[in-house]
Parts: structure tokens; C-alpha cells; sequence
């Protein structure tokens, strides 16, 4: 048991560091301390996650031991990462906390990545029925007594709909002919628009967020620097695109 831990710990901490180097894009990172002791859990979104246990995204929660607190999110399971399916109007997502000992704790919203304005986050205390706006006030101060344990709080995810809003567009054929990787690199082919590209790994970490304005026609080529899948969002025309795209630099050999 202790070697689990331990395993997921190290998982977190990774989590945390690769983000010091990696803009992530839509995570919520939510820390609960109290004096020397605190704990983690991270929610995030993306295109190729579902809402129930993905293995290459979600972290499974371990109970910690002695005086840390614990602190998750609950769905199909207790979850330390818990990715989730990005295209919603309104998701609630279950806050787990346990309490290690009475006294006064911290709830931080400590990183939050690349939402744009039109997504708002709210905590809810359902225990004393508030709610805090997480984009405007970045931390809620609480009460818990020793050994108290439940899901007194919820997270509220909202996407605010406009007549500007970018829609998605299902069009595959069209999306294929337009983006789609060649050995080791990443191809778009060129409309002369005023295009917005964006390209994250498989773990959500965005890699590259740049303006493209080419003349009609052309190719544009990217390396991302190593083989891999890779998730492509093209802005165009308030239509945006999505592909995942594998590269590989022995693919054409």
C-alpha cells in the first residue's frame, strides 16, 4: 500500500512541475491546507476525454495517511486527475474532503489554465449553502471538525452561450483534407485566412499557440520535436476544427 502511494504521489508531482514549463489549458488545480498540511486534486478538460475513467488522463485517488487532509473529485470513481469530456453548457462535478483534525483549513484554487471568459467556476459550500466565484475570489476559508467526511462541496463548470460564440464543426472529411501530419510533422493546409492554431500532447499540455496568415494554397508545417500523438485546433472563419494527429518521422521511410 505504502509503494502505491507513493507512485501516486509522484504522479501529482509531475502533473504540478510539467505545468511550471506548459501552459496547461482548461485545468482547475484545487488545493486544501491547514497549517504544515495540505492536499491536491486537479480537474481538467479535453476533447479526447470522457466522463468516466480514462486511462491515459485520469489519476485514481489513494487515501492519505496520519494528519493530511484529503480532498477529490467523485464520479465513477474517487479521483486525484479527473479529466473530463470540454464540450458542455453547464457540468457539476462532486468535492470530495475528509478532514484530519479540527481546526480551520484553506480551500485555493491555485492554478487555473487557459479558460477563456466565456467559462465560469463556482464552488459551492452545500454545507452552509455559499457559493464562491473561483475567477474572482481564489480562496474559501472553512471549519471542519476531526474525522468529518463528506461531499460538502460541488464545483459548477458553466459555458456561457453568444451569437459570436466558435461552433464546432463534425465536417471529417473536411478537416482531414485541411490538417493532418506527414513523418514527423504536423500539416495544415493554407486558405488565406487569418487562422489560430493551437496544438497540445496527450496529456493536455499545450505545446504551441500561434496566429497564421499564409497565402492561399501554401502548407504549413510544424515539429512538434518528437513521434506521438497530438490533438490540432484550428480557429477559421468562427469555425474551429479538431484533429488528432499522429507523427512519426520513420512513417514515410
Amino acid at each position: 500500500m505504502k509503494k502505491t502511494i507513493k507512485v501516486i504521489t509522484y504522479c501529482i508531482a509531475v502533473f504540478i512541475c510539467n505545468s511550471c514549463f506548459a501552459q496547461l489549458q482548461d485545468v482547475l488545480m484545487l488545493t486544501v491546507s491547514s497549517g504544515s498540511h495540505s492536499d491536491q486534486t486537479a480537474v481538467r478538460f479535453l476533447s479526447e476525454a470522457t466522463d468516466t475513467f480514462d486511462s491515459q488522463y485520469d489519476a485514481y485517488k489513494w487515501t492519505n495517511p496520519g494528519m493530511t487532509p484529503n480532498l477529490f473529485t467523485v464520479s465513477d470513481e474517487k479521483y486525484a486527475i479527473n479529466a473530463l469530456y470540454n464540450e458542455f453548457e453547464e457540468k457539476n462535478v462532486v468535492l470530495y474532503f475528509t478532514s484530519a483534525f479540527s481546526g480551520t483549513y484553506t480551500l485555493a484554487a491555485e492554478e487555473i489554465g487557459a479558460f477563456d471568459s466565456t467559462w465560469s467556476i463556482t464552488l459551492v459550500d452545500e454545507k452552509l449553502n455559499l457559493e464562491r466565484d473561483l475567477r474572482a475570489y481564489a480562496t474559501y476559508v472553512f471549519q471542519s471538525q476531526k474525522g468529518e467526511e463528506d461531499s460538502r462541496f460541488l464545483l459548477k463548470f458553466k459555458i456561457k452561450k453568444t451569437d459570436s460564440d466558435i461552433t464546432a464543426v463534425n465536417a471529417e472529411q473536411r478537416t482531414n483534407d485541411m490538417i493532418y501530419a506527414y513523418g514527423e510533422n504536423i500539416l495544415i493546409r493554407m486558405e488565406g485566412e487569418n487562422d489560430r492554431v493551437f496544438i497540445t500532447d496527450m496529456l493536455g499540455y499545450e505545446i504551441l499557440n500561434t496566429d497564421l496568415s499564409l497565402t492561399k494554397g501554401t502548407v504549413w508545417s510544424f515539429c512538434p520535436g518528437k513521434a506521438g500523438f497530438y490533438i490540432v485546433s484550428l480557429q477559421r472563419n468562427n469555425k474551429r476544427y479538431y484533429k488528432k494527429v499522429y507523427t512519426n518521422p520513420y512513417s514515410i521511410l
